[in-house]
């Protein structure tokens, strides 16, 4: 029939041709007078072959489904149904041939039997076509329906970046490397660059051939020809994908919304082992069911797909799930997550999933946010919606929105949800104050004091723009109000200025027994009092018993730099800088390995090297050691070891 239609055979097998039946995919193209030619794929209609229609049917527009006069609908047909009707395919024809064989009686039984096919499915309001390949009966009708069913049929936007799904791969004399597929999304150009995702390869694209014709480009929708150079094109083969975006990654582990056929006589139950088609990919696969133990026959529900190998996909694209014996179809359904987290049966998770599961981004955006108010990545929802960087700076771009900027992402959150977690924060910090007005409130205690669990960086903005403002006033590592007198008892807060004051003085390290000594503080009483100081930002933990005044260790830290600056190999003896610095040889090595420690200085060997600004280090390290402080002695604040 694909042969009446075009002039193609597209059998191009010995095997094909000698059992006279499609084995695997084989291609055609009808020209037509207005529009691009119509791209067929011909996909094999025998149960054994399955596996290669699945690979055949990913990105189509539309199905012509055809069924012998003479047979009738097979236990193949009825499969093909199933699937089609989970892939959500609502346009193309029916076709029943070979009517020249058959009597009246007869294609009337066919065509009833049919329709009973179709009747609850997405094929049912599909034409019926009753045609005979060798007289040409009833081609012209079906060849100027499908014609004009193009022209009707919208072209895909060619937003997102560009991913076609190889379903052929082969070596080509005198070009190299060519692959075949269905482009899902985007668009590509002759000499951009390229990746094949499952492969791993870095690849160029030396010329395309779109919709059977040499072209310049290819687009969302077409079914095209790519020669591809690189090193690593020798291991792209069917199921991989060829992308124009450097993040995109395939995974193992996808969530989706599966339903199960209702022809199943048994649910599927959770972790049961499955063929999982996935673009023109053929795994193993599990499938975790996060809603109960299992899917009955005709019912959806979110499930976890776990696969042996990698595989790729983006939200919205469509899977189809076989026995593990891949002899039936057992259910199908469609992409919501491809990075989805622990796979945890709880209801935030499942909000999570009903919120992403919505076509229009900004409506999916808006959901997201609602569903996880404090905890939008915005590389995540443009990874899993697949979105250009116009798509993403015009939906992140918005003055609707407060975007947080981490380290290697950044987070996503309303302006409402902003304001309120900084209301919220400047109440935790007032009441805290007030409980207990000798608090020393470091970033951790306040947001565990408000029962919130935000990522750090944004607990970070947070703070500093209440510091901005002028609405609270970081000390060292600790926060507080502008009117709160963060004070001790009486004569523990003179203590500790008399503690500060004496290490100024000192302008080296002191002991605790020094300390106790000169400012005659009762031990159980020092131990609070230095630790304030250093939540402050007033003093440094040398080691166990030793603290010395930042002032003085900056000091210390300008003669380092300026041995490392005079000497050839910006190295540090120990001698040099025990001579230098008029301190002993037990507190020089004290000193240098707390360097080490914050990271100021590197060892190598029996020398020191600076690895980074000292006024960097100490930032750093403070910061790291009020939250270790934290945890370890929870609102005494830090205590750095």
């Amino acid at each position: 029939m694909i042969k009446a239609l075009t002039g193609v055979d597209a059998d191009r097998l010995p095997e094909e041709k000698r059992r006279g039946l499609t084995i695997d995919l084989g291609f055609a193209y009808l020209p037509v007078q207005r529009g691009e030619p119509i791209g067929f794929v011909d996909v094999p209609g025998h149960e054994r072959f399955v596996h290669n229609m699945l690979c055949g049917v990913v990105g189509i527009d539309a199905v012509v489904l055809v069924v012998a006069a003479d047979d009738g609908p097979m236990p193949q047909t009825r499969e093909h149904v199933a699937i089609l009707d989970l892939l959500g395919i609502r346009v193309g024809a029916i076709v029943i041939t070979k009517i020249d064989l058959v009597s009246e009686e007869r294609l009337a039984e066919a065509d009833q039997e049919v329709q009973g096919l179709v009747r609850s499915t997405s094929l049912a309001e599909l034409p019926v076509f009753q045609v005979s390949a060798v007289s040409g009966l009833g081609v012209i009708e079906l060849r100027r329906y499908l014609e004009e069913l193009s022209l009707d049929i919208p072209m895909r936007p060619s937003t997102g970046n560009f991913r076609l799904a190889v379903d052929r791969s082969f070596l080509l004399k005198g070009t190299g490397l060519v692959v075949t597929g269905t482009v899902f999304s985007g668009e590509t150009a002759v000499g951009d660059s390229a990746r094949a995702l499952i492969a791993n390869a870095e690849v160029r694209i030396r010329s395309i051939h779109s919709q059977n014709r040499e072209s310049t480009k290819a687009r969302a929708g077409q079914r095209c020809a790519l020669s591809l150079a690189g090193p690593g094109t020798r291991n792209i083969a069917r199921g991989d994908w060829i992308v124009g975006a450097p993040w995109m990654k395939p995974s193992t582990r996808l969530d989706g919304l599966l339903r199960v056929v209702a022809q199943e006589t048994a649910p599927l139950l959770h972790w049961s082992p499955v063929h999982l088609h996935i673009g023109a990919s053929d795994v193993m696969a599990r499938v975790a069911v996060l809603e109960g133990c299992e899917i009955a026959p005709g019912a959806s529900r979110f499930v976890q797909l776990l696969t042996e190998e990698p595989v790729a996909a983006t939200y919205g694209d469509r899977f189809i799930v076989r026995d593990q014996n891949a002899r039936r179809t057992i259910g199908g359904g469609r992409i919501i997550d491809i990075l989805p987290r622990q796979r945890r049966k709880n209801l935030a998770r499942l909000d999570y999933l009903y919120a992403m599961d919505s076509e229009d981004d900004e409506i999916a955006l808006a959901q997201v946010l609602a569903a996880r108010p404090d905890d939008c990545t915005v590389e995540d929802f443009v990874a899993n919606r697949n979105l250009s960087p116009a798509q993403r700076s015009r939906l992140f771009g918005t003055d609707t929105l407060r975007i947080i900027d981490g380290s290697d992402r950044q987070y996503a959150m309303t302006l409402e949800r902003w304001s309120a977690l900084q209301v919220q924060v400047l109440s935790v910090i007032q009441r805290l104050q007030r409980e207990s007005p000798a608090t020393v409130l470091n970033r951790e205690h306040i947001f565990n004091a408000a029962d919130v669990r935000l990522p750090p960086p944004v607990t970070v903005a947070i703070l500093d723009e209440l510091v901005n403002r002028g609405q609270l006033i970081r000390r060292g590592s600790s926060y507080q109000t502008p009117l709160h007198q963060h004070s001790l008892q009486p004569e523990l807060e003179a203590a500790r200025q008399a503690v500060v004051a004496f290490l100024a003085r000192s302008r080296q390290p002191c002991s605790t027994t020094e300390i106790a000594a000169e400012v005659h503080v009762e031990s159980g009483s020092l131990g609070q009092v230095l630790r304030l100081a250093a939540n402050r930002g007033e003093l440094l933990q040398v080691c166990k018993s030793r603290y010395v005044h930042l002032e003085a260790l900056a000091k210390l830290a300008a003669v380092v730099e300026e041995i490392a600056r005079n000497r050839a190999d910006g190295a540090v003896p120990t001698p040099e800088f025990k001579l230098k610095s008029e301190l002993g040889r037990n507190k020089s090595i004290e000193i240098l390995e707390l360097f080490d420690r914050m990271r100021f200085t590197r060892r190598v060997r029996d020398q020191r090297v600076v690895i980074q600004p000292f006024r960097k280090a100490t930032a750093e390290y403070c910061r790291d050691h009020a939250r270790e402080g934290n945890r370890n002695r929870g609102a005494l604040g830090l205590q750095i070891r």
